[in-house]
């Protein structure tokens, strides 16, 4: 007899239980009112009695006693892949909506640990059919994945056969979403408390077991594949077999602890398909380098189609570059592909060059090279540039650059290349300017713009370029003012405005900002600039304040010779009305510039001459000179030259050995503190230079090129970085050779001009990978 009436026995409730269990099982019907209901009415016959606490815990345990019992024998048959999924998909539904029951009934009785009773219910019955699992279930997961890897085949084979696709693609669909379904079971089962506790890993096993089915299956694949597809073929099935392993296993992807299983799926598959195709893509007439060939030779509209095909070698090969070997035979062939493509269009048209002088045309050096650079831009702004998903598109773009870069400084003219540029870019601004034709004008700014595209970022010695650049200007300008209608005056400096504006972007707007004020001040001459009648001819009054400009280095001879001629006019024409004028007028050429003192506005117009006609003398060779000599071919008396030469010593351009005097590179070095490229001029030698292949590490010894390859290394790691803590690390990796903040901000300008990086929008000093 019950000694207290109020104590209620739970074998009251066995039946109950069983009965719900069995119902909900065989109909099917896990509709959650009736365990609510179930619970309900339990709850209020236990609460509120002595022995309610034990009683839940004791019904709980009935619970799972008769869920074991029920689903147990469905698992000990062995059950194939389709019902054991199904059977466990069936008792841990039960498990849940039995949880869900205990809930309601001991909400009051502080029981939280009892709610998850369903984690072990799961976990036991994981744990009575563990090695089943491991040899039988994960077995046929894999003829599985099998089935559905031969349909993935079938259905590429349908396709390039042109053959109904409705039920492949319907029967591989459903094999999909079938594997999808059981490797998210085994996923929420490696996330069960209790299963870890006890060092169960369904998924770690699998996964085991998965990378060596993988293995196999993409080394048959290779050995197949390999002898009945073409190259493209080949690739469009890997495309597509990386695709559907993305679908297989997103679920691995989506969780960030499962993420190394996922990438290694894909690392098997590349290393099996790609790395061991690797010598096909590179050797093959339609593979990376015969499509690189190609490219150069076909016209545009092939281009755009082999560019495509060339986009998708660097797609598909370039998805892991975490191993340099995955990469390297790609960078050493296209590093060699460049070097030799370069000199092949080099002397093919030099070659022409030779021609067309013998027909009396001239084709400037420049502009051959500013043709190699051309073909080369478009190829890096069709396959690089604009190929999205290719971590390896900077790479390739930084070995073109290094390699045209090296190319440029290794000619046996390198050592006047830097002059050449400045030279033709002056040329041609004079021939636009002594020029009506507009078709002329507008060839030759185009071509000016193609030098500073295309060869500008090449120029190693860029500070000596800016300073020869400056000396053609102040050139320029003094011709615009001296010869030139103020209309025309006025068009050709708005052209010279246009051509600084676009040089900007090499340089930055800081080192042109003289540049741009010598244009200014010339603009604003030219409006103050006098006309003064003599005789039966207009002639203009010089108003030029050039004590701010730079020494006119190799100044234009024509204006040079102008410039006497003008003086001798100007003389003459002076004493014959210098009363009725009433100006004085001084020259005086034993100081660095023309002197010209206009009385009528207290001018003193200063212009320097002397100097740039004794550097242009070295312009026609760079053979010492002697003051005789020098003397002799200006026409100037000894003490005036001296003087000039005296001067420019001092201001280290030139520097004399005895009674011989030379144009001093070396000092002009020490003046920009840049590193001058000056070759040998033993032609053999630089030939050998040319042709000797080096490995892929030696071509970027220029730090410009190694500081933004670093950066974007770091950049694809970090994703986001602060430019306090990029400066250190970089500084860090470089050192002993320095590297200052406004280098550093010059590589960032030019990977955020190409967008391989961007600037946060809010906080300028932090940087994200793009």
């Amino acid at each position: 007899m019950n000694p207290n009436p109020n104590t209620i026995e739970i074998g009251n409730f066995e039946l109950q239980i069983q009965n719900l269990i069995k119902n909900s099982i065989l109909s099917q019907n896990y509709d959650i009112n009736t365990f609510v209901s179930f619970a309900s009415k339990i709850r209020k016959q236990i609460n509120n009695t002595p022995n309610s606490k034990q009683v839940c815990i004791n019904m709980i345990s009935y619970l799972q006693k008769y869920l074991l019992e029920i689903f147990g024998p469905k698992f000990k048959n062995q059950p194939e892949l389709d019902d054991f999924f199904t059977a466990f998909k069936q008792y841990e539904k039960a498990a849940h909506y039995l949880n869900l029951a205990c809930y309601h009934v001991c909400y009051n009785l502080s029981l939280k640990e009892i709610f998850s009773f369903w984690k072990f219910a799961v976990c036991k019955i994981i744990k009575d059919n563990i090695d089943y699992i491991r040899q039988n279930i994960f077995k046929n997961l894999e003829n599985l994945l099998d089935e559905f890897y031969k349909l993935q085949e079938s259905e590429f084979v349908h396709i390039q056969q042109q053959k109904e696709l409705v039920n492949v693609k319907e029967n591989r669909e459903n094999l999909l979403n079938k594997f999808q379904s059981y490797i998210e079971i085994l996923l929420s089962l490696s996330l069960n408390e209790i299963l870890i506790q006890r060092k169960i890993n369904i998924l770690e096993d699998f996964c085991q077991s998965l990378y060596r089915f993988i293995q196999i299956e993409y080394e048959q694949k290779n050995k197949r594949w390999f002898q009945i597809y073409t190259v493209q073929e080949y690739l469009l099935l890997v495309e597509r077999e990386f695709q559907i392993n993305q679908e297989l296993f997103i679920c691995l992807n989506s969780n960030t602890k499962f993420q190394s299983h996922y990438q290694k799926i894909l690392r098997i598959i590349y290393e099996n398909l790609l790395f061991k195709y690797r010598n096909v893509i590179l050797k093959d007439e339609r593979g990376f380098v015969g499509l690189l060939n190609q490219f150069f030779t076909q016209e545009i509209s092939q281009k755009e189609i082999l560019s495509q095909q060339i986009v998708q070698i660097l797609r598909v090969y370039s998805r892991f570059q975490d191993q340099e070997r995955y990469f390297i035979d790609f960078k050493q062939k296209f590093q060699e592909f460049v070097r030799k493509n370069i000199e092949e269009q080099y002397k093919k048209a030099t070659l022409h060059h030779e021609l067309e002088k013998q027909k009396s045309k001239y084709k400037s050096l420049v502009k051959i090279l500013c043709d190699i650079y051309n073909k080369f831009e478009y190829l890096i702004k069709l396959c690089f540039r604009e190929s999205k998903n290719n971590n390896s598109r900077y790479d390739l773009e930084l070995i073109v650059k290094s390699e045209l870069n090296k190319f440029f400084i290794n000619l046996e003219q390198s050592i006047y290349l830097t002059l050449k540029l400045c030279n033709y870019v002056h040329d041609l601004m004079m021939q636009m300017a002594k020029s009506d034709d507009q078709f002329q004008i507008k060839d030759n700014y185009d071509e000016i713009l193609k030098v500073q595209k295309y060869l500008l970022p090449f120029v190693k010695d860029f500070d000596y370029y800016l300073i020869i650049y400056s000396y053609r200007l102040a050139s320029r300008l003094l011709n615009y003012l001296i010869f030139f209608e103020m209309q025309a005056a006025q068009f050709h400096l708005e052209n010279e405005i246009n051509i600084l504006d676009q040089l900007k972007q090499f340089c930055g707007e800081k080192k042109l900002k003289k540049f741009s004020q010598m244009i200014s001040e010339t603009k604003d001459l030219l409006l103050q600039k006098s006309i003064m009648v003599y005789q039966e001819y207009s002639s203009e009054i010089i108003l030029i304040n050039k004590k701010k400009w730079p020494v006119l280095h190799e100044n234009d001879q024509y204006v040079f010779k102008q410039l006497y001629i003008k003086k001798d006019q100007y003389q003459k024409q002076f004493q014959i009305r210098n009363q009725e004028l009433q100006i004085t007028v001084a020259f005086s050429d034993t100081v660095s510039f023309v002197e010209i003192y206009w009385n009528e506005v207290d001018k003193t117009l200063i212009i320097n001459c002397v100097q740039a006609a004794i550097l242009f003398l070295y312009d026609q060779n760079d053979d010492s000179k002697t003051l005789n000599e020098i003397t002799e071919e200006l026409k100037l008396e000894k003490g005036q030259v001296l003087f000039q030469l005296e001067r420019m010593v001092q201001q280290k351009i030139l520097w004399n050995d005895g009674d011989s005097y030379f144009l001093n590179d070396s000092q002009i070095q020490q003046e920009v503190k840049e590193n001058l490229i000056v070759m040998d001029h033993n032609i053999y030698e630089n030939s050998n230079q040319i042709n000797q292949i080096k490995t892929f590490q030696d071509n970027t010894q220029d730090l410009k090129y190694q500081l933004e390859a670093f950066i974007i290394k770091n950049m694809k790691v970090e994703k986001n970085m602060n430019h306090t803590n990029l400066l250190e690390i970089v500084q860090k990796h470089f050192y002993p050779t320095p590297v200052n903040n406004e280098k550093l901000k010059e590589s960032l300008d030019f990977l955020i001009k190409y967008n391989y990086i961007r600037r946060d929008e809010k906080e300028k000093s932090i940087y994200h990978y793009e």
